[in-house]
């Protein structure tokens, strides 16, 4: 039985993003299809590009030019976060890779450092 690759976006190219399209890489289910950045000149970026993975200094922009994507990793400044239109954040598969306390229920980071019952 062949299964679909999941399509996979990050969008970053500081030392999460590289670290993630690392990952992706290396993955049999998630197929890295873009890392996106706002320097063509950073170490992510050109990590990714090293690793096989597409790239561009285009940030969201090209992110939203190039999808549709099933997942969207977003691995920016949390300054850029407030200049991005709505509509990135309204999509429910985009979510930031989340500290252990903000991970989805039933997670490992969320259920390892959760609190215990009393």
């Amino acid at each position: 039985m062949t299964y679909r690759r999941s399509s996979v976006a990050v969008l970053g190219s500081g030392l999460i993003g590289a670290d993630l399209a690392g990952k992706l890489q290396r993955s049999l289910t998630l197929d890295c299809r873009l890392v996106a950045g706002r320097n063509q000149e950073s170490l992510g970026l050109r990590r990714a590009a090293e690793m096989g993975c597409p790239t561009s200094d285009r940030g969201l922009a090209a992110l939203l030019e190039s999808g549709p994507f099933d997942v969207v990793f977003d691995a920016s400044n949390a300054d850029d976060h407030a200049a991005q239109p709505k509509s990135s954040r309204q999509t429910p598969r985009a979510r930031p890779p989340s500290p252990a306390g903000n991970s989805p229920p039933g997670t490992r980071a969320a259920t390892e450092l959760s609190p215990r019952p009393a």
